[in-house]
C-alpha cells in the first residue's frame, strides 16, 4: 500500500511530466504550416480547429466552419497552438 501523501506527490509529478511533454511536442510545430479543420468561430472572432494529429489550434484570419485551411502555427498557449490562416 502507498500512503495518500505519496500518491499525491506521484500524481502531481506525472501530471507535470505530461504537460511538459505536450509542450515540447507542440513547440516542434511552431513556424510550420499545417492543414486545420475549422470547427467553429468563438465569441472573440478566433477560429478553433484541429490538425490531423489532434493539435488544437486557435487561428486568426478568414475562414468558415467545416473548411480545411492551412494555418501557420505561431505559438503555444495554455495547452493549444495559435496561428494565422494563410
Amino acid at each position: 500500500q502507498v500512503d495518500e501523501n505519496t500518491k499525491n506527490i506521484r500524481s502531481e509529478k506525472m501530471i507535470e511530466t505530461g504537460r511538459q511533454l505536450k509542450k515540447e511536442f507542440f513547440e516542434k510545430y511552431i513556424g510550420k504550416t499545417l492543414p486545420v479543420l475549422i470547427e467553429r468561430k468563438n465569441s472573440k472572432g478566433i477560429f478553433e480547429g484541429h490538425t490531423s494529429n489532434f493539435i488544437q489550434v486557435f487561428a486568426k484570419g478568414d475562414s468558415a466552419e467545416g473548411e480545411l485551411v492551412d494555418v501557420k502555427l505561431t505559438g503555444y498557449e495554455d495547452e493549444f497552438m495559435t496561428g494565422e490562416i494563410v
